[in-house]
């Protein structure tokens, strides 16, 4: 099944991801670099995704939310 998601990506890889496709937005400040992105993810990638981001592998989170979104793209500053 697939799900969309939101999330914070930033020089050390994936810094945040919750489900998403709602009204609500990610809130960044202004001065900070992370970049606020959307995807589509299955359940089984997006659960491994998670896995890795609680471990703490931020770098192998991103680059596994790379491997295996089915979309993914940038969420404009508002």
């Amino acid at each position: 099944m697939l799900q969309a998601f939101e999330g914070l990506i930033d020089a050390n890889g994936l810094r945040s991801l919750r489900q998403g496709g709602g009204p609500a937005r990610l809130d960044v400040d202004s001065t900070s670099e992370a970049v606020p992105f959307w995807a589509v993810l299955d359940t089984q990638a997006a659960s491994q995704v998670l896995k890795e981001l609680l471990a703490g592998n931020r770098r192998f989170a991103l680059s596994l939310l790379e491997a295996t979104a089915k979309s993914l793209g940038s969420i404009p500053p508002r």
